[in-house]
This record gives structure tokens, C-alpha cells and sequence, in this order.
């Protein structure tokens, strides 16, 4: 079950049996009346998982990615809030991540038309936004959209002094959203860490 609030109104995504092949119903809850006051049957993804539900300016995003996820692209759904008209987004998306929150939905990307590649933060929607300076040295594992900031949480190796040991420490970087750059210096979140 994929839950996630939108104002007023709670989503909810979960597994239905009028839709075959292991489909999925997205459910709008309005907050206040506690009641259900949509139900949208989602194309059939028995070949494919639904990740997040992430509200955006334009609707609802579900993105999917194939079930055996050796690595293949990415689907993107649009729900339409007042209709609840279900919109597969143009050909699938090649992003890694991906996250939504005030300023937007982004997903990170590797740009294929350099070399060597690099990673970027991509806004997704509103479209044409900003395409970040190169996050590859970051190693991004999450990241989150939110206080005006979006927040992405990383590690970094720390040998010791035999350089066989290895360590990691876990970090938080600030990124800015008008520019998708990293802003200021990466902060430790935790002790370093022996791997195991």
C-alpha cells in the first residue's frame, strides 16, 4: 500500500480486484469528511511495481518500474485530480530517483550524450526546469523536496590508516531547486560505520 496527502485530500494505492493481471485502484480520501470520493481503476502492471504516489501541479504521479527491475526504464502515470483520467507519460523515463514535493517533481538522469556519463537532477513538472550541475560525485541513495529545499542523503568510503578497512559515513546535502545545484558543504548524520 502506497499512501501520500495532497491538501485537504489523501491518496491511496492499492491492489484491486476489478482491475485484472494484478491491478492497482488509486483512492481519494477527502480529509475532513473521511470519506472515499474517488475510485480509479489503474492500467494492469502485472509486469511492472508502482513506487510512490507524489502530488504535483498537474496531477497525481505514479511512477512504475518493470517487476524483475534489471536495471529497465522507468514509467511515469498522471492521474488527473478532478476527473481521474489516467495519463501514461510519452516513452519511459531513464531516472533513478525519483521525488516530488512544493517545488516540483524531479527524478535524477544519466546524461548519455557525454563521456564520460554524469548524473543529474532533473525537474520533471512543472517541465523545462532546471537540469543540475553534475551530482555524480554525490552518489545520491534518496532524496526528499520540501522547506524549500531538496534534501539528498549519501555516503561516503573512509579508509583507515591500513587502507583495508572500510568505512562509510552517511551525509545530508542541501540542494537548490531554482538551479538544482548542490548548496553548501555536506553535513554528517551518524558515526562512521565498519562494513560488514
Amino acid at each position: 500500500i502506497k499512501i501520500a496527502t495532497d491538501g485537504g485530500d489523501v491518496w491511496v494505492l492499492i491492489g484491486s480486484p476489478d482491475v485484472p493481471f494484478g491491478g492497482q485502484a488509486l483512492v481519494r480520501i477527502d480529509g475532513g469528511t473521511r470519506q472515499i470520493t474517488m475510485r480509479i481503476a489503474l492500467p494492469a502492471a502485472h509486469d511492472e511495481i508502482s513506487e510512490a504516489i507524489i502530488p504535483g501541479s498537474r496531477g497525481i504521479w505514479i511512477p512504475r518500474r518493470p517487476g524483475d527491475y534489471r536495471g529497465g526504464l522507468r514509467q511515469l502515470l498522471r492521474v488527473d485530480r478532478a476527473s481521474g483520467r489516467v495519463v501514461r507519460v510519452g516513452r519511459p523515463y531513464d531516472y533513478g530517483l525519483i521525488a516530488g514535493g512544493p517545488s516540483g517533481l524531479w527524478g535524477t538522469r544519466w546524461t548519455t550524450n557525454v563521456s564520460p556519463s554524469k548524473v543529474r537532477l532533473v525537474r520533471i513538472d512543472p517541465p523545462a526546469g532546471p537540469a543540475g550541475s553534475d551530482l555524480s560525485r554525490l552518489s545520491l541513495r534518496a532524496f526528499v523536496v520540501g522547506n524549500g529545499r531538496i534534501w539528498g542523503e549519501t555516503t561516503r568510503e573512509v579508509r583507515g590508516p591500513n587502507r583495508l578497512t572500510v568505512r562509510f559515513q552517511y551525509y545530508v546535502v542541501a540542494i537548490n531547486p531554482a538551479t538544482a545545484r548542490q548548496t553548501g558543504v555536506l553535513k554528517p548524520i551518524g558515526p562512521v560505520l565498519q562494513a560488514r
